[in-house]
């Protein structure tokens, strides 16, 4: 039985609790709290607390208040240790987990979902034989046939190393992707080993769940 839990976290971008940002005192909790990789993104839109749309505006960037989602995963005992506090800080923002498979190999979730999300975190510098690392594994998803398979940038995030890494003049290669795919556990499961022999950093999640429509 699978005892890992994945997390998303969504607050206000200029939500603050103390005399700090809200999204960065809880990503310095998961860092303290032990939790590898945390991955942060900031939506482009977005709805707020109050049901109002919250939109990217250039000119006035200290008035966007976009949502900023934060994803991370743990053990069972260390998510469940974790949530009563979050839920204190996360007081007008979203707090979900899920049961998660890290190591989708060595599990019977083929046998158990139809279909699942894969989620791969890593640092853009990362790279196959001088090819980008997300070009590597987006062209093996598309020669199993997953479509809508998508790369994503994220604002910040760290890793095992447990450096937090953001974009900045300097430090563009720095900042962490995430690929995301879904399908059928079969294919997916599959694909994992070649998956691992490519992507030696990375970070690998398996979240089960139910296809509606994909086409």
């Amino acid at each position: 039985m699978n005892s890992s839990k994945w997390i998303q976290i969504i607050v206000g971008e200029f939500e603050g609790q103390g005399s700090g940002l809200l999204y960065w005192d809880i990503t310095r909790n998961l860092l303290e709290d032990k939790f590898r990789p945390v991955f942060l993104t900031r939506a482009d839109k977005g709805i707020g607390e109050k049901n109002e749309i919250r939109t990217q505006t250039l000119e006035s960037m200290q008035f966007n208040n976009l949502p900023i989602m934060i994803e991370t995963a743990g053990d069972k005992e260390q998510v469940e240790h974790l949530v009563p506090d979050l839920k204190k800080k996360v007081s007008h923002g979203q707090l979900v987990t899920v049961s998660a498979y890290s190591l989708l190999e060595e599990t019977s979730l083929a046998n158990e979902h139809e279909y699942v999300m894969l989620k791969i975190y890593f640092k853009e510098k990362s790279s196959w034989f001088g090819r980008p690392l997300h070009d590597e594994l987006l062209s093996l998803m598309q020669k199993q046939g997953l479509i809508w398979s998508t790369v994503k940038r994220g604002i910040a995030g760290f890793g095992n190393d447990q450096v937090i890494s953001k974009p900045g003049l300097f430090s563009r290669s720095q900042v962490p992707i995430i690929i995301e795919c879904i399908g059928p556990a079969k294919v997916i499961r599959e694909m994992i080993p070649e998956i691992k022999s490519k992507a030696k950093h990375a970070w690998i999640v398996v979240l089960p769940l139910q296809v509606i429509v994909s086409q």
